[in-house]
């Protein structure tokens, strides 16, 4: 009785987790990206389903295609019933997508003809190392929450912001607009001008507010290029579901962009929604510190979530970083590790990689001797690098420091470690920054070194090379044109210090195209 009401339905079988009252699973993917293959009031089904209907005669069906699944590793092809007065799909009315298969035969082609182009493609693949064809990597730009509510409630919607984009740029290959980007954006601007500035081709805007015992959430995932929502939904829940909701926003975006990955999107931080509250405000609080003050209510707010939920590891690494900044390294220390352990028994790659990150920064400004005055107006500088936002100057301030560090080889384990984990998760951003910062260590080892005067000898400088080669094909597999040319800016200075001029020139050029 509902107007306007497309109700379409997709069938599929096959192996679902259940967590928290959801499916999630390789499966439950299939199932939603088959749907749009129904007609309107129709009803689509995967040949798994097929072959189970095939014999009985009360149904009929009609083949449509293989449909193209990105990132889900089974062969999949769509039916649809047309039997029981469903209607048949118009496959010019399907906005998805089908595999194109061929209409050709290659063996009516002549020898000759085959042959040359046989040989053609095998020069230039083997000689000039041309590709065929390139994946597009999803690029996708995650506004700000608009709190509809009390401003005492802004808190849940920058910290909800924060935490989905960190989810879905820890997802694959995919890349995510920071945070800072997202930050400087004039609220004026339209979605197409956001687009344009954060250089993504999709756009996630959503809306929260908090009602009695619940909360309201809007949201709409759209390709900015041709106006088309990929999904535009309305969420109603009760309070206590606040903590599964960047899970749910993190999945719905990953399934609609189609990127492959390792890890469990729906995975929540804690089921205490008070726990996950103070965490919330704690972080809020300290993102926004003006004073000592703010200092102390974000630790005392923190300190109540772990009484809570002590297995809440983003409380804990929120209060590892306080203690950071407050110059309490040795406890900071012992937080980072102890959440490093529970991460890696729980495989929790998104804790493992902070945690590990944390202890990388931690060791980059602790225990250093001499230099107090130095190292104090250093720290000072990171401080102020952090509070303003600035992720590029924080990680300069912490080379700086790394001078004057003598614990080369817990760095350089921790920095190993995050890209074994950035490797294992498909974590392509974490990835290309976890190289670029053990090659920042290894040049500055070379340049602290005494044997800096043979550059051609040092063997510091030549992994320093190694590692930001590694950062620059990385970010060329997620297409970041402003990274690439941070990495070749960084080869270049080593090549100079290397004498390899040619090398250098040809870098330079190729900053200079970008």
């Amino acid at each position: 009785d509902i107007e306007d009401l497309n109700l379409r339905i997709g069938i599929h079988q096959g192996e679902v987790i259940k967590q928290d009252g959801d499916v999630i699973g390789d499966d439950v993917n299939v199932t939603s990206r088959i749907e749009p293959f129904s007609a309107v009031g129709g009803v689509a089904i995967s040949d798994k389903v097929y072959r189970d209907i095939s014999s009985n005669q009360e149904f009929d069906t009609k083949y449509i295609g293989k449909p193209k699944l990105k990132g889900v590793s089974q062969k999949v092809e769509v039916y649809c019933i047309t039997s029981h007065g469903l209607p048949e799909t118009d496959i010019s009315k399907v906005s998805a997508k089908l595999e194109e298969e061929s209409k050709f035969n290659i063996f009516t082609l002549t020898g000759g003809i085959l042959t040359a182009i046989g040989i053609a493609f095998w020069i230039a693949v083997g000689v000039f190392d041309v590709s065929f064809g390139k994946t597009e990597v999803p690029s996708v730009g995650i506004l700000l929450m608009d709190n509809l509510g009390n401003e005492d409630d802004e808190f849940w919607a920058s910290g909800m912001t924060a935490d989905l984009i960190t989810k879905v740029a820890g997802a694959g290959i995919i890349r995510v607009a920071p945070l800072d980007d997202i930050l400087k954006l004039d609220k004026k601007l339209s979605i197409e001008e956001k687009a344009k500035k954060l250089r993504v081709k999709y756009i996630l805007t959503h809306s929260f507010l908090v009602k009695d015992n619940g909360f309201d959430l809007w949201c709409k995932l759209e390709n900015v290029e041709n106006g088309i929502a990929l999904f535009s939904n309305k969420i109603s829940e009760p309070m206590d579901m606040a903590t599964q909701m960047v899970g749910k926003l993190a999945n719905d975006i990953i399934t609609s962009l189609e990127v492959e990955t390792k890890q469990n999107m729906m995975k929540v931080p804690t089921t205490n929604v008070e726990a996950y509250e103070y965490y919330q405000r704690a972080k809020y609080i300290f993102n926004k510190r003006n004073n000592n003050e703010d200092i102390e209510i974000s630790k005392s707010l923190i300190t109540k979530a772990i009484a809570i939920d002590n297995d809440l590891l983003e409380a804990k690494l929120l209060y590892g970083g306080i203690l950071d900044y407050l110059g309490e390294y040795e406890i900071a220390i012992s937080i980072f590790k102890e959440t490093l352990k529970k991460a890696q028994q729980s495989n929790d790659s998104k804790n493992i990689r902070e945690s590990i990150s944390n202890l990388v920064s931690v060791y980059l400004v602790h225990d250093l001797s001499g230099f107090i005055d130095l190292k104090l107006l250093l720290h000072k500088q990171l401080n102020n690098s952090r509070k303003n936002g600035n992720k590029l100057q924080e990680r300069l301030d912490l080379l700086q420091l790394s001078k004057f560090q003598g614990d080369k080889d817990s760095i350089k384990y921790y920095c190993n470690l995050a890209i074994d984990v950035s490797k294992k998760y498909l974590e392509k951003n974490n990835l290309m920054h976890d190289y670029a910062i053990l090659g920042s260590k290894y040049y500055f080892d070379y340049k602290n070194s005494e044997i800096n005067s043979v550059p051609s000898d040092a063997l510091e400088l030549k992994n320093a090379k190694i590692y930001y080669m590694k950062a620059l094909e990385t970010s060329k597999e997620i297409d970041d044109k402003y990274w690439m040319m941070d990495w070749i800016s960084f080869l270049i200075d080593i090549d100079f210090e290397l004498a390899l001029y040619d090398e250098m020139l040809y870098k330079i050029q190729e900053l200079y195209e970008l």
